[in-house]
């Protein structure tokens, strides 16, 4: 395949990070309460948390069959390519965490809902520090349920939530590629029993879908994408048709709308045009960024929501200052990431994949 499986991919994480970007600012800013229908942005983030899990199961697999590394060669450049990042906003979380508590308990257009989590998030800061450390630096916490540990996927640093996911399914990719190669029915039946399992017996004691089985079937539709990719067919023209009519579906369900944006890129993967809302150098540069944008938001914009709050500004005013603050804290601190950060733990990454020889490898533009 080559090349080719990864076009537009890097231009969607840009859009899809910057999706829940925006929908954090809709939370915590106040705009839901004084915009009641902006409540559809907040839905928008957690479709693009779906987009993203999709994305990293074909992403993923690519690289298992592709590269064929050592399972601790594999991990170790998983582990190397998120977590010095990371524990860099993890460590700006929780010493803004005080602040962000002031802040957004003391704003008159806080939805309801949003307060309540943040007290019962400061009630934990104070009382269970240590344990919800602890979870965070193992980078297990999104599989810790509520009832051992009280708000564990969102504490500290919201967006971890989908990292932890993210890392369970690393410790177990390896294994799940191969066997879906050699037993696709057994696995197959295997996750849908588990996400059956999960949605009557687990699924209300998390948040989210932070435990792996809550989101497997969104990381086998990616891991099968990728496995069929050599058979699809090749496509001369976009399908149009096709793309519009599950988007017209996604207004029975709103999964369907995570649905109609896979179907959309795998029909673009499939033809030999480049469209540069998601191809341009532009889209490609930001999103080699998005996981920077992605995982530091959030203390920059609590950052933003601070100042906002010590300036005593309220309404409109409120929501136009902590958005531009944010936008740009999140552009200048992102790329300080990418560059310092990132990059250097990618190429550690790929030294330590040098060191081994590798049976067949392609060149890939997602590391």
């Amino acid at each position: 395949m080559g090349q080719v499986v990864f076009k537009g991919i890097e231009g969607l994480r840009a859009w899809l990070a910057w999706t829940v970007v925006f929908a954090h600012l809709v939370e915590v800013s106040g705009l839901e309460t004084l915009i009641p229908k902006a409540k559809i942005f907040d839905e928008a983030g957690d479709d693009a948390v779906l987009v993203f899990i999709i994305i990293s199961g074909f992403v993923i697999t690519h690289l298992i069959v592709e590269k064929k590394e050592s399972f601790p060669t594999f991990i170790t450049r998983r582990f190397l390519r998120i977590y010095p990042a990371y524990l860099l906003a993890l460590l700006l979380a929780i010493a803004t965490s005080t602040m962000l508590y002031q802040a957004i308990l003391a704003s008159a257009t806080t939805p309801d809902w949003v307060i309540r989590h943040f007290m019962l998030e400061q009630d934990q800061f104070n009382n269970n520090f240590a344990a919800h450390l602890l979870a965070h630096i193992s980078l297990l916490h999104g599989a810790v349920p509520n009832n051992i540990l009280p708000d564990s996927q969102y504490m500290f640093l919201g967006p971890a939530w989908s990292l932890s996911l993210e890392w369970q399914f690393y410790l177990i990719a390896p294994v799940w590629v191969w066997a879906i190669q050699r037993k696709p029915l057994l696995v197959v039946a295997i996750t849908l029993v588990a996400a059956i399992a999960y949605k009557l017996f687990l699924s209300k004691v998390f948040s989210n879908p932070s435990f792996l089985p809550g989101a497997g079937l969104w990381f086998l539709l990616g891991i099968a994408t990728r496995l069929a990719m050599p058979m699809a067919p090749r496509l001369e023209k976009y399908p149009f048709a096709i793309v519009l009519g599950f988007c017209g579906l996604a207004v029975l369900d709103k999964r369907l709308a995570v649905l109609s944006i896979w179907i959309a890129m795998v029909a673009y993967f499939l033809q030999p045009k480049m469209w540069a809302i998601v191809d341009s150098r532009f889209a490609r540069a930001a999103g080699m960024r998005s996981y920077a944008v992605y995982i530091i938001h959030a203390p920059i914009m609590v950052i933003a929501l601070f100042i906002s709050w010590q300036y005593r500004l309220s309404g409109f005013a409120s929501v136009l200052a902590v958005g531009a603050m944010a936008f740009v804290g999140t552009v200048v601190a992102s790329e300080f990431i990418h560059r310092w950060i990132e990059l250097p733990a990618i190429e550690l990454g790929k030294a330590i994949g040098r060191q081994r020889p590798v049976l067949r490898s392609r060149p890939l533009t997602v590391e």
